[in-house]
């Protein structure tokens, strides 16, 4: 039977900075998804079952942030976002041992956080666009 060690992960040690600023406020839902927008290899399968794969060249992708609506770093993306300004993004988790990161130059937010009011503490996504999504570790 193999050893069973159990795995920490602390929220603390995820870092999310745009345009220099370090994000903060994020809800319990969690910090950040980061994905690309299409598979990287496309395949195709012939009339007879011949199998290729082509290399995607579509490098972009997404990272979607869910903050608290109390956040204070809202004003200061809701500013970006209206200006349509380039957006310089870096993410790194600190939780594993070869911190993953990735870092973006010239990406923008999609669009102005929503702005919704209830009983609670409500909670509002931005979605960033990535023009080159690369992992490093």
């Amino acid at each position: 039977m193999a050893d069973y060690y159990p795995v920490n992960y602390d929220p603390m040690l995820i870092t999310m900075v745009v345009n220099g600023n370090a994000i903060t406020g994020f809800a319990q839902d969690g910090v950040v998804t980061i994905a690309r927008s299409e598979d990287n290899i496309l395949p195709a399968v012939g009339a007879q079952g011949d199998v290729a794969y082509a290399k995607n060249a579509n490098r972009t992708g997404t990272a979607q942030v869910t903050l608290m609506q109390t956040s204070s770093s809202l004003p200061f993306l809701r500013q970006l976002s209206q200006s349509y300004a380039d957006i310089d993004l870096s993410i790194i988790d600190n939780n594993d041992p070869n911190k993953i990161y990735f870092t973006s130059r010239g990406g923008k937010i999609l669009k102005v956080p929503d702005l919704a009011r209830g009983k609670e503490v409500g909670t509002c996504q931005l979605t960033f666009h990535i023009p080159y999504l690369e992992y490093n570790y």
